[in-house]
């Protein structure tokens, strides 16, 4: 048996013409991103195609690449205690399917408290990985009812916004993905989720990575086996295959790690290795050697950048779990003061 999935895209649109004109736009026009220099970008949507998201599970099972193991080390610790809030009825709603590996540990709290008629639904952009990583948890876990959300993150507050129910709702945000997006954004995210998808009494978890010292991060993102080269460069690939066209040749450019220590956050780039001139969507762009194209960001937090984070999206902090390492943290926020 599989798990139900909803197709929650805005019926007038299609994913892949949208996402190629947020490419053309990014590449034509260079913008500080908080950088010492302007740059082109591209959306970090271009990482996760099928093989992508192959690419980044072998990642997460990487030494250095030390989120996944601290996450799964605080879940199955302090589960019980993530979830004490939950009650009969309750809905889970995860962004990003992520690893399962670690949902799981939140799922086996769920049923060792008995929780009855809970409802977990699952966000992702790709509608295989959805059915791939909720069809075992069907089988495993009976007592709980799994329903994907094909579509973005912003497609599922629509579709919840949507949707008349009573129950409360507890949002999870693992994997450190908050860092992906610039600290103004993220709780800007935070706040539209909480204005219009959470009343009185919802709650949010957050895995928020700590700040540290630039060698341990520039580790996690730039391993010796060249898995986070092969990642990022596939986003190449996969953006010809967007375009249907050879825009890009991929011999063309290489992988740049980059650990900005003002910024707290690591930068993936890929570099072009000569001058060049691509064609975007009728655009022609020259790109000059060794002229950088942003395409993802890993924030770090420190206590103070936590705080004014959660101050920002309007949320009430309740509590938070570290890792054995204290390393990583996974916060409890709340819609209310508790």
């Amino acid at each position: 048996m599989s798990a139900q999935v909803i197709d929650i895209r805005p019926k007038q649109l299609t994913a892949a013409p949208d996402l190629c004109h947020e490419i053309a736009d990014g590449l034509a026009k260079k913008a500080s991103y908080g950088q010492e220099k302007p740059v082109r970008h591209v959306p970090s949507l271009v990482l996760y195609d099928a093989h992508g998201l192959e690419i980044y599970d072998q990642i997460t099972y990487l030494d250095d690449y030390y989120l996944t193991n601290a996450e799964i080390d605080i879940l199955q610790n302090s589960a019980d205690k993530l979830l004490a809030h939950v009650k009969d009825g309750d809905v889970l709603i995860e962004l990003g399917v992520g690893s399962m590996r670690k949902t799981s540990h939140l799922l086996d709290a769920i049923v060792k408290a008995k929780k009855k008629y809970i409802t977990y639904y699952a966000v992702d952009v790709s509608e295989e990985s959805l059915t791939e990583a909720l069809t075992p948890l069907v089988a495993k876990y009976p007592t709980i009812n799994f329903v994907g959300l094909f579509g973005t993150y912003d497609d599922s507050l629509a579709w919840l916004h949507s949707q008349a129910t009573s129950a409360s709702k507890t949002f999870l945000w693992l994997g450190s993905t908050i860092g992906n997006v610039v600290r103004t954004e993220a709780a800007a995210f935070l706040r539209s989720i909480q204005e219009t998808a959470m009343k009185r009494g919802d709650y949010f978890i957050v895995g928020i990575d700590r700040r540290k010292e630039g060698s341990t991060v520039q580790a996690a993102y730039n391993d010796p086996t060249g898995l986070h080269r092969e990642f990022i460069l596939n986003s190449i690939d996969h953006m010809n295959h967007l375009f249907n066209d050879k825009v890009f040749t991929r011999s063309k450019f290489e992988f740049k790690s980059i650990y900005n220590e003002v910024e707290g956050r690591h930068e993936a780039h890929i570099q072009s290795l000569e001058n060049q001139t691509i064609t975007v969507l009728g655009k022609s762009i020259i790109l000059e050697k060794g002229e950088l194209i942003h395409i993802a960001y890993s924030h770090k937090y420190s206590e103070q950048e936590m705080k004014e984070l959660v101050r920002g999206a309007g949320l009430f902090w309740n509590n938070k779990f570290a890792d054995s390492q204290q390393r990583y943290d996974v916060h409890l926020f709340s819609k209310v003061s508790p």
